[in-house]
């Protein structure tokens, strides 16, 4: 069984992680770029089988931004997702992470597959907003493109709840 990938009554489900990292001295969050495809995505992947979800979850971080384990917080889980693949019995089941750190991106650890080297995969940092506002312009422009307007949407909702998230967290004007 690759990829966590189980069958239910029919239908395939792969379970995926996705982290939003924070770098908690900037403000920013990670996100990889395909430039081949000039795609947005949140760091993440497969769970492998026997694995367990937050263990992915830091192999995964440090495959696709070179943080490790030991330069993360993990603080809470974001959402859920689940999404059902066109023209497939495939339902896919994400959990999104909010991880902080301090950490800068450091690609001489990356470990990047073969599909993200091939579609010149690299990771930067952005302020939230300016990635929200990123990925809404891309949707016009790419609205065929139903994967990656579904994707899109997606990452719009999971950044929404991230800064919801911060709000609560933040010192109101009275606290300060």
């Amino acid at each position: 069984m690759e990829n966590n990938v189980k069958i239910n009554e029919e239908k395939i489900i792969e379970k995926k992680v996705r982290a939003v990292i924070y770098n908690t001295k900037t403000g920013n969050i990670a996100i990889g770029f395909f430039n081949k495809t000039k795609t947005l995505i949140l760091p993440g992947g497969g769970i492998e089988e026997d694995e367990q979800p937050l263990n992915a979850l830091i192999r995964e971080v440090r495959e696709e931004t070179g943080i490790t384990a030991k330069e993360i917080n993990v603080k809470t889980i974001l959402c859920k997702a689940k999404s059902e693949k066109a023209n497939t019995y495939k339902t896919i089941i994400t959990t999104f992470y909010l991880i902080e750190t301090e950490a800068n991106i450091d690609e001489s650890k990356m470990r990047l597959t073969e599909r993200e080297e091939a579609g010149e995969y690299h990771p930067h940092w952005i302020k939230p907003h300016n990635l929200r506002d990123a990925l809404k312009e891309l949707i016009k422009t790419r609205y065929e493109d139903e994967r990656f307007v579904r994707n899109a949407k997606e990452t719009i909702e999971v950044l929404n709840k991230f800064l919801e998230y911060l709000k609560t967290k933040m010192p109101s004007c009275d606290e300060r």
